[in-house]
């Protein structure tokens, strides 16, 4: 269905979002519209239906754009805007015996949930006048995604909103722009975190839309950070918990009643999350090296870890995992003049594969000597920088044959131990 389609076919909600609106009604004669709006604000969908329906309504000269809930609530009266949406079809009922496409919708309604937290928080943090608007186009984020697992493909959200002529205000905070001012990078960074906290807390998307965060307020990414925790563990004790598996799974557990989350049997997440948050908590160096160590050799499987370090003009091995007593590699001791390969690494933060394809060009960079220490296998090794210092250098090699995504994720174990090292440089 295209965009123009939607403008009048009903919208599901969720089921539980119809229960909370009709246990209202037990006190309509005391209901504020806020309070009827925090009920609608849980919900993509319905929040999508009210909006539209109120952009759509017939106007007059006089009339002003509804950008909130409230706004809405208040448009037509508390009573009948509850009598009315308390009612209709509820996303569990239509997507009734496809359990795959309901998990995917529930996913989604969570990443907007937790992204209007995010939003919200910055946006009170900024003194936004109104936050609601930055609540709600965090919510309407999602809405292409839900009409595309409910009906297949759709617009996309520029021209779904502009479909159902929604204000200018809210298309703006739903999409980017090159040049973007600080109320829409808080908004663009809030999604982004949404989405990218669903994959881990250390992958680049996460640690880009930080930094956009920390830039906007001028202040450091830890602060960021701290301040993410709040509606990260509010979501993880919001009801959607009990259905979706929240991105707090990975922080420590506080007091309070928390969902049962599904068991996590992904040890290398497990691993670089434990890393991650070693970083943020200063851990000690010797501690931080254990957690990239046991990230290398749990989560990736790899034999032989080598952890080398430069000392007096030389890089010299500093502990080594993996290797018998007697092998070479727990003596390396390699002068860094030269051109000769891992003097090359230490120069500027990059990692390298020896392979098939890679061997011709960078054998020729492995000294005899150096040969003689490691072998004559596969590896990949990369420096570790802190700043614009070398600090080290991990070596790792392993009996399985090394592979594309394995030497992903081995440069971003480095990448989590360079960051670690240097956020306790800062404290």
């Amino acid at each position: 269905m295209n965009a123009a389609a939607w403008r009048d076919c009903p919208l599901p909600a969720m089921q539980a979002t119809r229960d909370g609106l009709l246990g209202l009604l037990r006190r309509v004669d005391r209901l504020k519209p806020a309070e009827v709006a925090d009920v609608v604000l849980t919900d993509p969908l319905l929040t999508a239906t009210v909006l539209r329906d109120a952009s759509l309504r017939t106007k007059t000269s006089m009339s002003v754009d509804v950008v909130t809930i409230e706004a809405a609530v208040m448009l037509v009266g508390v009573l009948p805007f509850v009598e009315r949406h308390a009612r209709g079809l509820a996303l569990e009922t239509v997507l009734a015996g496809d359990a795959a496409r309901l998990e995917c919708c529930l996913a989604l309604i969570a990443r907007a949930q937790l992204a209007a937290r995010i939003a919200g928080g910055f946006g009170l943090r900024r003194m936004d006048a109104r936050v609601e608007e930055l609540q709600v186009a965090a919510l309407l984020s999602v809405v292409p995604g839900l009409l595309a697992q409910l009906h297949g493909d759709v617009a996309d959200v520029t021209a779904l909103l502009a479909a159902w002529d929604f204000p200018e205000v809210l298309v703006q905070l739903c999409v980017g722009a090159d040049d973007m001012p600080p109320r829409q990078k808080l908004q663009q960074a809030s999604l982004r975190l949404a989405a990218g906290l669903e994959k881990g807390w250390w992958g680049d998307e996460v640690s880009q839309a930080v930094q956009s965060i920390a830039a906007v307020f001028d202040t450091a990414e830890g602060d960021v950070w701290r301040q993410l925790h709040e509606p990260v563990l509010a979501q993880a004790h919001a009801p959607l918990a009990a259905r979706v598996v929240p991105v707090a799974t990975w922080l420590p557990m506080v007091a309070g009643a928390w969902p049962s989350p599904r068991p996590v049997r992904d040890v290398l997440a497990a691993r670089m999350q434990a890393l991650h948050l070693a970083g943020l908590q200063g851990l000690p160096a010797n501690q931080i090296m254990r957690l990239a160590v046991r990230a290398l050799v749990e989560g990736l499987q790899l034999r032989r870890v080598l952890l080398a370090i430069p000392q007096d003009g030389a890089l010299v091995a500093r502990f080594c995992v993996g290797a018998s007593v007697d092998d070479p590699i727990r003596s390396l001791n390699l002068p860094l003049a030269g051109p000769q390969l891992f003097g090359q690494l230490m120069q500027r933060p990059q990692a390298v594969w020896l392979n098939a394809d890679s061997r011709p060009k960078l054998v020729p960079q492995l000294t005899p000597a150096l040969t003689a220490l490691i072998g004559d296998g596969d590896f990949y090794a990369m420096s570790l920088f802190v700043g614009d210092k070398a600090v080290g250098m991990f070596f790792a090699d392993r009996t399985l044959p090394l592979d594309a995504q394995s030497y992903l994720s081995f440069k971003q174990i480095c990448q989590l131990t360079s960051r670690a090292l240097a956020g306790r440089a800062a404290l």
